[in-house]
């Protein structure tokens, strides 16, 4: 089975703490507007012996991605093909701010019937996901 994220990336260059602060000191506008792409990350489905191996490779996938042309091209193919063809399938939403990871996940009841086992291996995989990182940042720690 084949199965891609959908990634939202921010497309304005990180401006930084320091760079604001020196913005508002000189009275320049800071609020510039959103401006966000989106990257198709692969994912695969399986286990293997360390569940972060998933995560790193991830990230490594999303950083490459993030800035080639992909995120700005894909943000205008989205829009064109939900004009076309509406919601369909699964979607799902992450948000991290604060220390605070929340997922959203909307499903076409007609393509996956069983939304409680769909929730509860979601559960499941993070979960594996968290033990694994506990387990490494304590082995870092004692190395």
């Amino acid at each position: 089975m084949r199965c891609r994220a959908n990634v939202i990336v921010n497309l304005r260059p990180a401006l930084g703490v320091q760079a604001i602060a020196e913005m508002i000191e000189k009275n320049v506008a800071v609020i510039q507007g959103n401006c966000f792409g989106f990257v198709l990350i692969p994912l695969s489905i399986g286990e293997s012996e360390n569940p972060l191996d998933y995560v790193h490779k991830a990230k490594t996938s999303m950083d490459r991605k993030k800035h080639s042309l992909e995120s700005q091209c894909t943000f205008y193919a989205s829009q064109l093909f939900l004009k076309l063809f509406g919601f369909k399938g699964i979607m799902v939403h992450v948000c991290s701010y604060a220390n605070k990871l929340t997922f959203t996940i909307a499903v076409d009841e007609g393509i996956i019937p069983d939304l409680k086992q769909l929730g509860d291996d979601f559960i499941q995989s993070f979960m594996l996901i968290k033990e694994a990182a506990h387990h490494t940042k304590l082995a870092t720690k004692l190395d």
